[in-house]
């Protein structure tokens, strides 16, 4: 594992971006690759439930995010994002049922 110097943070940045290009876009994941092109019910089931888990989990990960990071441009980045993706956009409600 490589360690990244984060006094850096311009290149720090374009290095990130590099590798998400190259390991997410240009090849992606076979699930992704499969969803995209050739989709089964199996792999829609197994789509459908790990978005729900991420959906659900979302706030904490970008609250684990915001606390234990330094730099005021990522908390500034993750607090719109919070905006965006929760907040303006809340989901709907969870179904719950009787007991």
């Amino acid at each position: 594992m490589r360690v990244v110097d984060l006094e850096g943070s311009a290149d720090f940045a374009r290095r990130i971006e590099e590798l998400v290009i190259e390991r997410w876009f240009r090849d992606p994941p076979p699930f992704l690759r499969q969803m995209a092109t050739t989709p089964t019910s199996t792999t829609a089931q197994a789509f459908v439930l790990e978005w729900t888990k991420f959906s659900r989990q979302f706030p904490r990960w970008v609250g684990a995010i915001i606390a234990n990071c330094p730099e005021f441009d990522v908390i500034a980045f993750e607090v719109e994002n919070l905006m965006t993706e929760v907040v303006r956009t809340p989901p709907p409600p969870p179904t719950t049922t009787s007991c």
